[in-house]
């Protein structure tokens, strides 16, 4: 590669980083290797937070990449969309090799919620992309990862913006950029207990939820069936028996209930 040509990609990614990415998704890895590596920390991190999570994934799992620089010394706010599309033990432990800073305290507490909180137990099977990106090049990137996988909407400033919404994308201008199918359904924050999480309104119309942390940025999506479980988890044992009682109780009722009725109808048919 001449040393033009590199000047050239360095100023495509660095002014427009998510349409780099785009045209990168389609070279195989060892190419993307080899050109994200010539490029400073900061543009490299741009282009890897734009990037799906598979090819994120397998970029971290190749020794010949310069991960941890991403990390360490991209703009903060890549460094959180980069490490929310890794595993979380895998997040972690690029967390822990961070020296001793700023950077390492901000990302650990951004990273590290409660047990009992939904933060905890966020999924990052989601695709993430920007409001301002084509429909069509979203699509693509739909096509080449799973196309069950949900897809997230963020602003250009990476604030959490909706879930696109499949019928307004048939409905819609093929044209069009991918913020206008937005569907702003209500994040949840990861601070919130599951407990308090289970009864949010937004469920009447969702079975997955996106999770944002105070500032409002994507960390992933949860689903109501997966906190009830932890819900139970949590739950003592004397709350556990408590609501077992109150179940056979309310049941028990109900029968009883029927079995009046019953009289009640055949008590009338008699007379």
């Amino acid at each position: 590669m001449t040393t033009e040509s590199s000047k050239m990609l360095l100023d495509f990614a660095t002014k427009a980083p998510e349409s780099f990415a785009a045209t990168l998704d389609k070279a195989s890895l060892s190419d993307i290797i080899a050109i994200l590596n010539t490029f400073p920390s900061a543009p490299r991190a741009a282009v890897l937070a734009n990037l799906s999570a598979e090819l994120i994934d397998a970029l971290y799992l190749d020794q010949s990449f310069e991960f941890l620089p991403c990390i360490e010394k991209g703009a903060l706010e890549d460094a959180k969309t980069i490490l929310i599309r890794l595993s979380r033990s895998k997040r972690l432990k690029q967390v822990d090799m961070l020296s001793a800073g700023v950077r390492r305290r901000t990302l650990k507490r951004f990273l590290n919620y409660p047990e009992h909180s939904l933060g905890s137990y966020v999924s990052n099977d989601v695709i993430i992309v920007t409001e301002n990106a084509s429909l069509a090049s979203v699509l693509a990137t739909i096509k080449k990862n799973r196309p069950a996988c949900p897809v997230i909407i963020q602003t250009t400033a990476g604030y959490y913006a909706g879930i696109l919404d499949a019928r307004r994308v048939l409905e819609g201008d093929s044209k069009a950029n991918i913020g206008e199918f937005a569907n702003p359904v209500k994040a949840l924050q990861a601070e919130t207990s599951i407990q308090e999480a289970v009864d949010a309104d937004q469920w009447l119309n969702n079975i997955l939820l996106p999770v944002v942390d105070h500032e409002s940025h994507v960390l992933g999506v949860v689903s109501r069936e997966r906190i009830l479980n932890r819900m139970a988890h949590f739950s003592p044992p004397v709350e556990r028996v408590q609501h077992t009682l109150e179940s056979m109780i309310g049941t028990y009722f109900k029968v009883m209930s029927g079995l009046m009725q019953s009289l009640l109808n055949s008590k009338s048919s008699e007379s």
